[in-house]
């Protein structure tokens, strides 16, 4: 059985049983196929979580951490409108196919979020990297394994630490270490072509995991030292940052100050890429209190929004 009908198997598990762990899915005949071709449980399960993430992400699957094991929950009950079922039935047929990856059912998988009536904020454009399926297997079992590799990208070749497939803002990334230029980067996935796991190891220090889980974002450069910028949050604006947990407010809590008529929070960047458009989004009801550093977020903040009011003004 492949790997995307083993999932919509789980999935249809989770229509009657409502949820289901993890290591159902490891525990059947599809995991003895993937272990015949030496690819080990532990890749396999990333590899499954990584695509059940997809589904979480477009609030179709919820996640909960019940002691060590993830427990995934169908969300059930959306309201759908008269179009849903026919786009359902395309996205099963993609599933049933052997060799599908379930990056292929993104496109109908799109279709249908525009057809539910949700409150919540849904990703909706994902990009197709259905083409990779041997790369991103490779590249899973050397991040899990500490394997160094050999990739060739943009016709050029490189060897290095995989560290991490990140996705950000639809788009698939490949995180990894180059030692030669002791430089942490990020490759667009797409344009690797060939990929080569090398028999030599690596130890991941507590540095390297420390830098992985604060990249959170395609314009962020764990390479650069990160600038203080302070925040103040109206209060009734407070809600929205928790519930899309803009700028990681929900990830880091200690960072939270309570005041009168809001919240003062601090983020940490690298590029005042990382905040200023939501900087932006939420005038005036976010506010920059103090800054560290040489971004000058600050003047560009102001530069940016009188440019506007200028333009404005000679309409």
């Amino acid at each position: 059985m492949s790997e995307i009908a083993e999932i919509y198997d789980a999935l249809k598990r989770l229509q009657s049983s409502n949820t289901i762990k993890l290591r159902d899915l490891l525990q059947n005949e599809y995991s003895a196929e993937w272990t015949s071709k030496n690819i080990d449980l532990k890749s396999l399960a990333k590899t499954i979580s990584r695509k059940l993430e997809v589904l979480v992400e477009m609030n179709l699957v919820k996640k909960e951490k019940i002691g060590k094991e993830n427990i995934y929950t169908i969300i059930i009950n959306y309201p759908v409108q008269s179009n849903a079922p026919k786009l359902m039935e395309q996205l099963t047929a993609i599933f049933k196919q052997d060799k599908a990856l379930f990056v292929q059912a993104q496109k109908p998988i799109e279709e249908l979020m525009n057809e539910i009536k949700s409150p919540y904020y849904i990703r909706q454009s994902i990009e197709d990297i259905s083409s990779k399926e041997n790369i991103i297997v490779q590249l899973e079992h050397s991040i899990n394994e500490f394997h160094y590799i050999n990739i060739l990208y943009k016709e050029k070749s490189y060897k290095c630490k995989p560290l991490k497939i990140a996705e950000f803002e639809g788009i698939w990334y490949l995180l990894l270490y180059l030692d030669k230029d002791k430089t942490y980067r990020k490759f667009h996935l797409i344009e690797i072509y060939e990929v080569k796991v090398l028999k030599d190891t690596f130890n991941k220090s507590q540095a390297q995991e420390l830098k992985i889980s604060k990249w959170h974002n395609v314009w962020h450069d764990p390479n650069k030292k990160p600038s203080r910028v302070k925040l103040w949050i109206a209060q009734s604006k407070v809600k929205y940052f928790y519930q899309k947990n803009i700028f990681d407010i929900t990830t880091y809590p200690k960072r939270i100050k309570e005041c009168n008529d809001g919240i003062e929070y601090t983020v940490y960047i690298t590029h005042e890429a990382e905040i200023l458009s939501e900087l932006m989004y939420w005038q005036p009801h976010v506010i920059i209190l103090e800054e560290d550093g040489d971004l000058g977020i600050i003047d560009k903040l102001k530069a940016i929004l009188e440019d506007m009011i200028n333009k404005q003004n000679r309409v």
